[in-house]
């Protein structure tokens, strides 16, 4: 944040990538509760430093929603929790090759194992 003038907080849920849209395991009924929680407090926590967490259900892929978004926000780079699983480091992959040929900034940083 102190690098940039201004900071967009962003969560997109994509389920093409996930597999969700061709019978992929949808996350359980633990996870998704896990997950509203968390995106919940975080969003509490943005609040408490005066912006928000933007949401995204991305129609088609990760790749092209964080495309559209980079292209939105006119954005000079783009900082994001790698993913362990296959079609995340794959969507991750194709994501980060895309705001490359913009000319964003990338960086990624170790999530969860």
């Amino acid at each position: 944040a102190a690098e940039h003038e201004a900071v967009v907080p962003v969560f997109i849920w994509a389920p093409k990538d996930e597999g969700m849209e061709s019978g992929g395991a949808v996350p359980g009924g633990a996870a998704q509760l896990w997950i509203h929680g968390a995106l919940q407090v975080l969003e509490k926590r943005l609040a408490s430093l005066g912006t928000r967490l933007i949401f995204r259900h991305a129609s088609t892929t990760y790749a092209d929603a964080v495309e559209a978004l980079a292209r939105e926000t006119d954005a000079a780079a783009v900082y994001f929790c790698r993913r362990y699983e296959p079609w995340g480091q794959k969507a991750d992959a194709v994501a980060e090759k895309r705001l490359h040929r913009l000319g964003v900034a990338v960086k990624s940083f170790a999530s969860y194992l």
